[in-house]
């Protein structure tokens, strides 16, 4: 997503709720339905360029690793009242 490339994914695990209007979500063994989507992309570069765009924006504001174990760290050490 952050390089800016349409995604095609599964539907597990928060991968819709990530991707929701950025990317395609395939349900597990729908191989029909995947190389549709595929074949969609290819052909239809508009599609898969605005997918790729919306994709890129929503990364570029997603928390970084850093960011969210820094927060994390914080909360560990409120509720122990330990500095780590």
């Amino acid at each position: 997503m952050a390089l800016g490339k349409p995604i095609v994914s599964t539907c597990l695990d928060g991968i819709p709720e990530l991707l929701s209007g950025r990317g395609a979500v395939v349900r597990p063994g729908q191989r029909d339905k995947l190389a549709k989507m595929i074949g969609q992309l290819i052909t239809n570069t508009e599609l898969a360029g605005r997918l790729g765009e919306l994709a890129r924006n929503f990364m570029l504001t997603y928390p970084r690793w850093n960011e969210q174990s820094r927060k994390m760290l914080t909360i560990v050490e409120e509720i122990s009242g330990h500095n780590i």
